[in-house]
């Protein structure tokens, strides 16, 4: 009974913690870029969408309102410890370093993840997704091939892909994914980006995907 009386006491104060009072390290984050480029028949350029995502893998204001419970009330390192699991399994002292961030922006520079797709289905992308929804097959020139990306670093903790996707068809772009092979109806995906809105094109038009992982 103290044990839980004394876990609610500090949720309590970690509630009511002033904001900068304890600082920690900045956690890891993914963030995600995506510019997309049409290019015409007539060899002009329009940058029609540029798209980010942002995830952190620790929850830091929640960490320090803790932390600083910790710091005030004195609590056994043990009941800090049980606090922090029963309060937020989510939050952890996760931290990439700079060599790891490089690392694996080298992993992902030598793998096979550079294949661009496009498809037409506009759902929300989901964990559960395994390729672009509704993947364009005939329309792509040449039919059923994904256009094959670059693969360089951006930066020290940036893996970056860069692909162009020509149509000979009248088709509907509404969102892109980064698979590991170039043949349609198949591969393993890296990532899947649904659009806000659609990009129209027509036959000789030509889509190009700048793809931006970002570790840090």
């Amino acid at each position: 009974m103290k044990l839980k009386s004394s876990i609610a006491a500090i949720a309590l104060i970690a509630t009511l913690a002033p904001a900068g009072v304890y600082k920690l390290s900045q956690p890891t984050s993914v963030k995600e870029t995506l510019t997309i480029t049409k290019i015409d028949k007539g060899g002009n350029e329009f940058i029609v969408a540029k798209i980010e995502q942002v995830t952190k893998s620790t929850d830091a204001g929640f960490a320090r309102k803790l932390a600083f419970a910790k710091a005030l009330t004195g609590a056994p390192a043990a009941w800090y410890a049980r606090a922090l699991r029963a309060l937020s399994p989510a939050v952890a002292h996760a931290l990439i370093t700079d060599s790891g961030e490089t690392a694996i922006r080298d992993l992902l520079i030598a793998s096979n993840y550079k294949y661009h797709g496009l498809g037409s289905g506009s759902t929300a992308a989901a964990e559960g997704d395994t390729g672009c929804q509704t993947e364009f097959t005939t329309q792509y020139n040449p039919d059923n091939t994904r256009a094959t990306g670059s693969q360089t670093n951006n930066g020290a903790d940036i893996y970056r892909s860069v692909g162009t996707n020509t149509v000979d068809a009248t088709a509907t772009a509404r969102n892109f994914c980064l698979m590991s092979q170039a043949a349609t109806g198949g591969g393993t995906m890296l990532t899947k980006i649904v659009f806000a809105g659609d990009i129209s094109l027509s036959s000789g038009d030509g889509v190009q995907t700048t793809y931006d992982l970002t570790i840090a």
